[in-house]
């Protein structure tokens, strides 16, 4: 099969970002059973800026859960440390967790911003 100009670009484009997509997720998952560190976090937090196209998955979960429970939660799960918590509530982000069928496990991949509409209640 030949490919020409804006085809082959095309396929060079989305072969690219597919292996610096399969970096990132293999860079993460290598972290696995660890619990995200609160530089980590701040770092997730600066990584997705609104104006990011990757930054619209933060608006699709809805926790039947308030902010602190739900805080708690990974704290008990590991998942995350007490100072990560405690910088979440103070900054309104909160720990978004992706599932890794590598390691069977659901590990934090990004922090995303706390909206009226994520938690029951903001506390």
């Amino acid at each position: 099969m030949k490919f020409k100009g804006k085809a082959l670009k095309s396929l060079i484009d989305t072969q690219i970002k597919s292996i610096i997509l399969s970096s990132v997720f293999m860079l993460i998952s290598s972290s696995a059973y660890s619990a995200v560190t609160l530089s980590e976090f701040i770092q997730m937090s600066e990584q997705f800026d609104q104006a990011n196209p990757d930054y619209i998955i933060c608006y699709h979960p809805r926790y039947n859960m308030s902010f602190s429970e739900y805080l708690n939660e990974l704290i008990d799960m590991g998942k995350i440390t007490q100072p990560v918590a405690d910088w979440a509530k103070s900054q309104g982000y909160y720990p978004y967790l992706g599932y890794f069928f590598e390691t069977s496990s659901w590990e934090v991949v990004l922090s995303c911003r706390v909206r009226p509409y994520t938690f029951t209640s903001i506390n």
